[in-house]
């Protein structure tokens, strides 16, 4: 299965396209331009090796390996292509070289992250899966391309650059392998999806707007009321957000003293399991409503395995509605101390998701 991942991760569009030629002299231009700052930043991050990846930030679970894979045979392809090409057309190299460092900057080096993963197969899997695979990227790359063809794959590259891929989910594992340690820059970079609401069958009528991480799998709730939840590492990571929304009549006229009565009322102990530790609990405001903003630790038996979930609520009280945002980061009891190192990260992320919600029912 890995295998064929390997080989799908290799896209290598000849397609021409006339709007891409018609501005492709000035593209040249501006890559030969950029080379000299690309390159030199690109040598700088060079230096860092598979070895020193901190693995304790990522999950290796199985589909994780499989979209590690994908990247680690797509970028082999990607970079067998650009060699063959800046040696048959000197001329271009530059250019390529650009690209090739520019390509690596935006994706924040991932070649060193996707190998660091793909090594810990063990030694005799790799050996496989290069001997396997990697050698059917060789026999494609090694022909004589056409000029044309090397100009296309130079635009195209380009395109891959601005973060347009042709290759299915590409760009979301890129920017996983990039963002799983510290979450929170990438909705500081701008890679955010935005979700609403309005007129989701489980949303009870409420209009509610956030942002979330792109790379993250975006799913529908698989629970009553909540309305949609994502997962880190592009569905095969440790982090889960998720949103819930119900209409509550009973908490219509509700004010901030009466949320403030319901933190008083056992530290927030009334919120959270019997059985679960509450961290830390305070009353805040998002979009002018009143919130409980909660961190606890809670500790469930799933399949006869038990698991910690370090987990952070903004629990939003209004007029006649409940809305909640989680995030919650869950692994094995026998890796609560991992998982609570990758806490923190994620409450930096949560707080700046919470920030940016709005609730439109609050001004009906």
């Amino acid at each position: 299965m890995i295998g064929k991942l390997l080989l799908g991760g290799i896209a290598l569009n000849m397609k021409c396209r006339t709007t891409i030629f018609g501005s492709l002299v000035t593209l040249l231009a501006a890559f030969t331009t950029a080379a000299a700052i690309g390159q030199a930043s690109a040598l700088a991050q060079a230096s860092r090796t598979p070895d020193q990846v901190d693995l304790s930030q990522y999950v290796l679970s199985e589909r994780a390996y499989k979209q590690a894979a994908r990247i680690y045979g797509f970028l082999y392809g990607q970079h067998r292509a650009i060699d063959t090409m800046k040696k048959q057309f000197p001329d271009l190299a530059p250019t390529f070289a650009s690209l090739e460092a520019q390509f690596d900057a935006a994706y924040g080096w991932p070649q060193t992250t996707a190998t660091a993963i793909v090594d810990t197969l063990g030694t005799k899997t790799v050996a496989k899966l290069n001997s396997d695979f990697l050698r059917q990227t060789d026999a494609l790359v090694d022909r004589t391309f056409t000029q044309q063809e090397a100009m296309t794959f130079a635009a195209e590259m380009q395109e891959r650059i601005n973060g347009n891929f042709t290759t299915g989910d590409i760009i979301q594992n890129l920017r996983w392998l990039h963002y799983a340690p510290h979450p929170i820059e990438e909705l500081v970079d701008g890679y955010a999806v935005s979700f609403n609401t309005a007129s989701h069958p489980k949303a009870a009528g409420l209009n509610v707007t956030l942002s979330a991480p792109a790379s993250w799998q975006q799913l529908e709730g698989d629970k009553p009321h909540i309305v949609q939840q994502w997962l880190s590492q592009n569905g095969s990571g440790d982090m889960n957000i998720s949103l819930l929304a119900r209409s509550v009549p009973e908490l219509k006229g509700v004010q901030d003293a009466d949320v403030q009565a319901l933190i008083d009322d056992g530290g927030g102990k009334g919120l959270i399991g019997k059985d679960d530790e509450v961290l830390g609990v305070q009353l805040v405001h998002l979009d002018t409503l009143p919130t409980v903003r909660l961190d606890a630790v809670l500790t469930r038996e799933i399949a006869g395995s038990e698991l910690t979930t370090y987990i952070r609520y903004y629990m939003m009280y209004g007029n006649g509605y409940f809305v909640q945002l989680s995030c919650g980061v869950g692994r094995l009891q026998s890796e609560r101390e991992k998982t609570a190192k990758r806490f923190p990260a994620l409450k930096d992320l949560c707080e700046r998701m919470a920030m940016g919600i709005t609730v439109a029912n609050r001004w009906q």
